[in-house]
């Protein structure tokens, strides 16, 4: 028996759609054998290794650290005071050198030119000198003897006068002259470390162009902003502690200056600490201003009972199942624990490796 076109295609619709229904069905476990409602297996208990530790509220004085850089008291930029092309440079970045040390030389060939002619002058200008003095002795012991007119002798006093001024006038050329060519020399003006040089043999220096950067590495200090409840209470003079991560260290400072303007975003203070000079301590380095901000009650667990996945930390509990709680943390104290401001509470139980 032939079917229809029209019967055809309705068979066709029927049969796909059981098809789906049942693999619906299917998927959601209509067709599985189902766990009683009021079943409640229990976890399989996960062995901890460690030992726990107990959450307490701990009562204690509250350290702030206030982020900073540290900066060189004393730091220059070396420039020539002169316009000429750069000899040799013979310092490089990192370099120590002493007060008075050599740094660049640049080409003073002109400068030498002008010394020597201003000197072959001074030469002339004295010989004349001499001759107008002789002559104006002459004069004048002519004019005691009535031998000649008084308008003789004011000649020879003004010949002589101009040349003693032009030998004035020569011999402060020739200071002048030596003083430019010193500054074709170029020294170190304090004890330094080279920070950076900028020009090279062929440069052309000039006042506007800097040659060097030098800094003393024996001044030092951390400038750090501090909110204002705290920068307050600072005075110049006072003692502060300030920690160097990168030299892993906690040196005593002493604070030079507060700004006396706050910050109108962050409503705080700058703050400048003097720090004693030590090796491996650059400019531009990461430091923290550590100051005393009262008594707070906070919940302390063990630095060690921390695990960290990016930039999540969390801890394990000690229970049977071993579970994870997230938890953000704040400051580090010296002895090892950290402070938790939120994901635990005081009394629970932690498990710290052993």
């Amino acid at each position: 028996m032939k079917l229809s076109p029209g019967l055809k295609s309705a068979f066709a619709w029927i049969l796909s759609t059981v098809v789906l229904v049942a693999l619906g069905l299917h998927l959601t476990g209509v067709f599985e054998e189902r766990i009683p409602a009021d079943s409640h297996p229990s976890a399989p208990r996960i062995p901890v290794e460690g030992a726990a530790f107990r959450v307490q509220s701990v009562e204690g004085r509250l350290i702030e650290r206030s982020p900073g850089t540290l900066r060189a008291i004393r730091e220059t930029a070396i420039v020539s005071r002169i316009v000429a092309e750069v000899r040799e440079v013979l310092v490089t970045a990192g370099e120590r050198v002493a007060t008075g040390d050599t740094l660049a030389l640049l080409d003073d060939r002109d400068l030498q030119a002008v010394l020597r002619q201003s000197e072959d002058e001074l030469t002339g200008a004295q010989a004349r000198l001499r001759e107008s003095e002789a002559a104006h002795s002459r004069t004048l012991a002519a004019a005691e003897k009535s031998a000649v007119a008084q308008s003789t002798l004011d000649q020879a006093e003004a010949a002589k006068l101009s040349a003693e001024s032009e030998v004035a006038r020569i011999t402060q050329r020739i200071e002048q002259a030596r003083v430019d060519l010193s500054h074709a020399t170029i020294v170190a003006p304090f004890d330094a470390v080279v920070i950076d040089r900028y020009a090279y043999p062929g440069d052309l220096a000039s006042p506007e162009r800097p040659l060097l950067r030098l800094y003393d590495p024996g001044r030092m200090r951390l400038e750090a902003y501090v909110r204002e409840s705290l920068a307050i209470h600072l005075a110049v003079g006072q003692k502060v502690q300030v920690e160097l991560e990168a030299l892993d260290s906690l040196v005593e400072g002493t604070v030079e200056e507060v700004v006396p303007q706050a910050e109108s975003a962050s409503r705080s203070f700058l703050v400048k600490v003097s720090v004693p000079a030590a090796d491996k301590l650059y400019p531009g380095m990461y430091g923290k201003l550590l100051l005393d901000a009262g008594v707070a009650t906070r919940l302390m667990i063990p630095e060690s009972a921390l695990t960290h996945v990016g930039q999540l930390s969390y801890v394990t509990l000690a229970d049977d199942r071993a579970t994870r709680r997230l938890v953000v943390t704040g400051s580090v104290d010296g002895d090892g624990m950290v402070e938790v401001l939120s994901g635990l509470e005081s009394g629970a139980e932690v498990r710290v490796p052993r």
